[in-house]
């Protein structure tokens, strides 16, 4: 999903808090003692970025195992990957929405804490609680990655359209979805189009979970002191075995509705450079200093940087509007906005920002569903155990001169465009 800077900019988090030094015992690995008198050094605690996978039945979810954020808890974080056929793109939205609408009646007994997501990558159910009443929380895991309630696809239905309608209302709206299209490949947009979400159907929608909820795909990912048994006996059945429905490949997408056409007062555009690596510590950094420099400078016109994810590859954009008089200006601006970062890129505001981003995650990893949403948004990326303490180093490594070769190559890799005219 494309979303506002300052939301989307830092991975997991909402706001960029800068020079934050977590202090936490999540912030680093624990070093071991040196050998003495007494005999040899104590083993390295684990570490708390670097999950261990946990020997799993056949057939069931793979699952990762992390040290416990904080003492008496329990975290568990169950990730389904979807790749949607062309027909069924906005689907999974749906699916997501209705496990959610069940939050309210799952967690009032207990108040404990839970989630669904859908990212770029499938859809995500998370939720944590007191160690003692583990039975309750894999309960509520499956019950939210369960059958649907298909009776109420149309009212999920009905809020995918609306949310999709208020993009399509504005001028910048429509830029950032079309650069979004441009950008992603092959990879259907995650929240539709006007044609996929007036074809979605109750059937539909069961078929798509029924073909993706299957334990053999799902990734669990659990932290806190419960033991490897009770886990694998506790997911055996989670989802569903029976034969997958096959996939609505090839499908024709009907022709959609014809969106109302705009009386603009002013111009949009945009302009989208990617990086062909999911989760990019650059992509994260440069943001945040291209949109110090539309501060700094204010260009006369409005302007905003978005970053999103899609499989496979980062994204940076910036989009603005002007009226007639300003349109030339905000076409210079935004197409050279990466060569101007590139020109005015200072070592120690480098490594102040990669620093503040590092430290923005870090943060939220301190709370039991925090860490494992930073450690498993990438492994669902693909990025394997190591991908969060991966990013973690090339934060901590970062350098004005990796960052100008970063960017030299995101500005060579021929940027989407996008204009919406008056």
């Amino acid at each position: 999903m494309i979303r506002r800077f300052r939301t989307s900019l830092v991975v997991l988090t909402s706001a960029l808090a800068v020079g934050v030094a977590p202090s936490s015992t999540l912030s680093a690995q624990s070093e071991a003692a040196p050998s003495g008198p007494e005999g040899p050094a104590p083993a390295p605690a684990p570490s708390p970025w670097v999950p261990v996978p946990i020997v799993a039945g056949p057939g069931g979810p793979t699952l990762l195992r992390l040290p416990a954020a904080a003492p008496g808890t329990v975290a568990l974080r169950l990730s389904v990957p979807i790749r949607e056929e062309e027909i069924e793109a906005g689907w999974a939205q749906v699916i997501a929405t209705l496990a959610r609408s069940r939050l309210p009646g799952l967690l009032a007994p207990l108040g404990v804490e839970a989630d669904v997501s859908r990212t770029p990558w499938g859809i995500v159910y998370s939720v944590a609680g007191p160690r003692t009443d583990f039975d309750y929380l894999a309960y509520v895991l499956r019950e939210l990655a369960g059958a649907p309630d298909f009776a109420r696809v149309e009212e999920a239905r009905t809020l995918l359209r609306n949310d999709h309608t208020r993009r399509e209302e504005t001028g910048r709206g429509r830029v950032e979805m079309r650069l979004r299209t441009a950008t992603t490949g092959s990879t259907p947009p995650l929240l539709g189009t006007g044609a996929t979400i007036e074809a979605l159907s109750a059937g539909g929608i069961r078929d798509l979970w029924a073909r993706t909820h299957r334990p053999d795909r799902m990734t669990l990912l659990v932290s806190g002191d419960v033991s490897d048994p009770l886990v694998l006996s506790s997911f055996a059945d989670v989802g569903t075995r029976e034969p997958a429905p096959a996939s609505p490949s090839g499908t024709r997408v009907p022709a959609g509705p014809t969106p109302d056409v705009l009386d603009l007062l002013r111009t949009s555009a945009g302009v989208a450079w990617t990086r062909p690596r999911p989760l990019a510590p650059e992509v994260a950094v440069a943001a945040i200093l291209l949109t110090e420099q539309i501060r700094a400078t204010d260009p006369g016109f409005e302007a905003r940087v978005l970053v999103w994810e899609t499989p496979g590859r980062s994204t940076l954009a910036v989009v603005g509007a002007a009226f007639a008089d300003g349109l030339p200006e905000l076409r210079r601006w935004i197409t050279s906005g990466l060569s101007r970062v590139r020109s005015s890129l200072d070592p120690a505001r480098v490594a102040e920002v990669a620093h503040a981003v590092r430290g923005e995650v870090l943060m939220d990893a301190r709370t039991p569903l925090g860490q494992l949403r930073a450690v498993g948004r990438f492994v669902d990326a693909g990025l394997g155990p190591q991908g969060f303490a991966s990013w973690l180093e090339a934060l901590d490594g970062m350098t004005a001169e990796t960052l100008d070769a970063a960017l030299a190559e995101m500005i060579a890799g021929d940027p989407a465009t996008v204009e919406i005219r008056r």
